[in-house]
């Protein structure tokens, strides 16, 4: 017995155009001091068909190695894919958590969930890890 099978594929028309979003991260101090610490995240929206919420990951790492994760959030945060969902123009406090205490700096990137595009990354430096000799 022969069963016969078509694949059908639908051509795009044209280019899907994306909302951008502008993320921007501040700190109160410049120097992470604790292993948990905390970031403001604002999102803008721009365009034509900007989304009314934003889902992203803020990840924290130190050259290619991750060494913190978010922890939790003011509002939005899902704590098994550890997203936050962002409303534009409302400040999200986010609570970051560092697992390795041995970098004396750390980036912060925010990552759109969606398309896995990686915003600017924002250096800190750390306090932490094991006391240098003078």
């Amino acid at each position: 017995m022969i069963i016969p099978v078509c694949l059908l594929k639908a051509k795009p028309r044209g280019k899907r155009q994306q909302a951008k979003f502008n993320v921007s991260l501040s700190m109160e101090r410049q120097k992470i001091t604790n292993r948990f610490f905390s970031v403001n995240v604002v999102t803008n929206s721009e365009g034509l068909f900007a989304p009314d919420q934003v889902r992203v990951r803020v990840e924290v790492s130190s050259g290619k190695e991750q060494v913190g994760y978010a922890a939790t959030a003011a509002y939005g945060y899902e704590d098994g894919t550890r997203e936050i969902i962002l409303d534009p123009g409302k400040t999200n406090i986010v609570t970051l958590t560092l697992t390795s205490e041995k970098h004396d700096k750390v980036n912060l990137t925010v990552v759109d969930a969606q398309s896995q595009l990686a915003g600017r990354p924002a250096l800190c430096r750390s306090r932490l890890g094991p006391a240098r000799p003078s």
